[in-house]
């Protein structure tokens, strides 16, 4: 009977590591992409499954540390536009989020508004 104990414990064991990897998996990281047209920019990114949200983070460039970076939440759409002034330059990324977590960022996007002259 033991051996029989022993082997009920660890076919236990392993479904429960096994659900648990699948129970507890992140989102994937969207696909980025960034649109420039004279002062607008617009930033896309591909749906992911599952995701419950999205984080839209910047930073300035060049980059001066993390304490630059700001992140907002932007819900579940999926495109971003806004104007941005002459001259500046900002690094890009997003990230989905679901109730098991958040997931690394996407492909890192950089981009500069010309100077008008």
């Amino acid at each position: 009977m033991k051996p029989l104990k022993r082997a009920f414990t660890l076919i236990f064991l392993l479904g429960l590591i096994s659900f648990s990897s699948t129970a507890m998996a992140i989102p994937a990281p969207p696909v980025f992409s960034v649109i420039v047209s004279d002062t607008k920019v617009t930033l896309t990114w591909s749906e992911v499954g599952g995701a419950t949200g999205y984080y839209l983070s910047y930073a300035p460039s060049p980059y001066t540390g993390p304490g630059s970076i700001v992140t907002f939440n932007v819900g579940l759409i999926n495109t971003f536009s806004a104007v941005i002034a002459p001259g500046e330059a900002y690094f890009t990324a997003v990230q989905a989020y679901d109730n098991s977590g958040v997931s690394v960022y996407s492909n890192i996007e950089e981009f500069k508004i010309a100077e008008q002259g």
